[in-house]
């Protein structure tokens, strides 16, 4: 089943998400998986229905993505967002601006302790440039994310094997038939 909410996410990572598929759904999250991530996406009723889309990476940072049909963020612009969970204070770095079908919004990304606040926290708070622009709950993110991380330790094994396929084939030659045969050169 194809993710409805991908050409959103296309704006986050563009090749990562084309085929991204429902793995599962936890409370009103629904978790998905690509080639190269998983993550969990929900949306909130209430003036232009806010989405939150949260990726985990196989290489290990996390990506948060919020939009909205009201809001006039702009594409690629930067923008100073913040985030509180736990009492803990997330920013600092410059949001990205996204617009896609008709939603705007930002995205930012984390590295730490961010994943672990979100999991345990019930209101995610968004700021814009010290201004609190969104009321987030994160009712069922614990549960929702423990199958996010699962679905990392089998992509990350599918990805290690992969790549030792791959490791094991760049020996062969590019054409054994050729006078002098030619070792391959990038994935096949």
């Amino acid at each position: 089943m194809k993710l409805p909410l991908a050409a959103i996410a296309l704006a986050i990572v563009p090749q990562a998400l084309q085929a991204a598929e429902v793995i599962g759904t936890r409370g009103d999250w629904e978790v998905f998986r690509d080639s190269k991530s998983c993550g969990m996406t929900r949306t909130y009723e209430g003036l232009g229905d806010t989405e939150m889309m949260v990726i985990k990476y196989a290489a290990g940072n996390i990506r948060i993505m919020i939009t909205n049909t009201e809001w006039s963020a702009k594409q690629d612009a930067r923008y100073d967002i913040s985030y509180i969970v736990n009492g803990a204070t997330y920013g600092g770095a410059k949001a990205v601006g996204t617009a896609e079908r008709g939603r705007k919004g930002f995205v930012s990304t984390f590295v730490g302790r961010f994943a672990e606040d979100f999991a345990e926290g019930s209101i995610l708070q968004v700021l814009l440039a010290g201004e609190e622009i969104e009321r987030l709950s994160l009712a069922g993110s614990g549960t929702a994310l423990a199958l996010v991380d699962q679905c990392l330790v089998r992509l990350r094994a599918d990805l290690a094997a992969a790549e030792r396929e791959r490791a094991r084939r760049s020996n062969l030659p590019r054409d054994p038939f050729a006078p002098f045969p030619e070792p391959r050169k990038g994935p096949r």
